[in-house]
């Protein structure tokens, strides 16, 4: 992982927002890649006072994301949805 494209897209994303760092109450960390120590130091030097939560699995927060998501645009079809979760051992469908 380049960590140099990671400080820059944390400040890209800030300014799109208008939002300054010091603004920033707590960070929710989502993904894989926050299990990367790399990636913890860079975000901890960039978000120095902010607190970090990661009180669901990273890995799993963007599948609920995503399942949520899906639920809420398919909410207005009338034929069901499938949902279809990857795992470490293999599918599942719910």
């Amino acid at each position: 992982m380049n960590l140099k494209l990671l400080r820059s897209g944390i400040m890209r994303c800030l300014r799109e927002a208008g939002v300054k760092k010091e603004a920033v109450d707590e960070v929710v960390l989502a993904g894989a890649s926050c299990n990367i120590p790399a990636v913890r130091r860079v975000l901890l030097e960039f978000f120095q006072e902010q607190k970090f939560r990661c009180s669901i699995d990273p890995a799993n927060l963007m599948s609920l994301s995503a399942q949520q998501y899906i639920n809420n645009f398919y909410s207005t079809f009338k034929y069901p949805v499938a949902i279809l979760e990857v795992l470490n051992l293999g599918l599942y469908s719910l």
